[in-house]
């Protein structure tokens, strides 16, 4: 049975007492459930969401399905997240079937770690000179730009010579 504005409602008849010979008839009425799926895109150990190209954030994916229904998730493309930061891993529930009380898709994301190999030449722009230290400074926390503050030419047993590695 329905209510006046169209909800399944406990039938009338469910309830009441029996009596012998007569024959009483309820009708139920379900509905398959759907089963909510979220999926989030975080920060690798947070719950943060991770930048996008854009300058916002990845905001939540929300779907649902019925039991028994397969679903499939994925990760940001390239194109929209930001270029500081890379899929750490897929999650194993990526992709599945629908089943239980709700489904929550996790899909974290690495800072990218990239090498900087910075050359500093003699006025002559050929001649490379030995024993230069870089300053080098994220241009913002998401950005991955960079620029050298500081050129400082030095040697000595502090100053360690080859490729320069940071992550932003």
């Amino acid at each position: 049975e329905k209510d006046e504005e169209g909800n399944y409602v406990i039938p009338e008849k469910a309830t009441g007492n029996f009596i012998s010979g007569e024959t009483i008839e309820v009708t139920y009425y379900y509905e398959e459930k759907e089963i909510p799926l979220t999926v989030h895109h975080y920060i690798e150990g947070t719950t943060e969401k991770v930048a996008l190209k854009d300058g916002g954030v990845a905001e939540d994916v929300k779907g649902s399905g019925k039991e028994g229904e397969t679903y499939q998730t994925s990760e940001i493309e390239d194109s929209l997240l930001s270029d500081a930061y890379e899929i750490a891993e897929i999650p194993e529930n990526a992709s599945g079937t629908y089943e239980g009380e709700e489904i929550e898709v996790i899909y974290y994301y690495k800072k990218v770690e990239r090498k900087v190999i910075i050359n500093k030449y003699d006025e002559d722009g050929k001649t490379p000179l030995e024993g230069v230290k870089f300053k080098i400074v994220p241009k913002g926390e998401e950005s991955p730009d960079f620029e050298v503050e500081d050129i400082i030419a030095a040697s000595g047993p502090d100053f360690d010579e080859g490729d320069v590695g940071f992550g932003w």
